[in-house]
């Protein structure tokens, strides 16, 4: 992991919730959810949570 990642992973992971989503996703796809540059915190967490969402249905 670079340190951009690894700083980006830090706070996306920050909170309890974060933390169990970006577990969650790991456990699903077996790796933590691509750092996505050009998208605003909350535009991720929805893409992170629909792509939990999708393996579900």
């Amino acid at each position: 992991m670079n340190g951009v990642y690894e700083e980006y992973l830090k706070r996306m992971t920050k909170s309890k919730e974060g933390k169990a989503l970006f577990e969650e996703y790991k456990r699903i796809y077996g790796k933590y959810p691509p750092r996505y540059v050009d998208a605003t915190e909350e535009e991720i967490w929805k893409e992170i949570r629909q792509m939990i969402e999708d393996t579900r249905n």
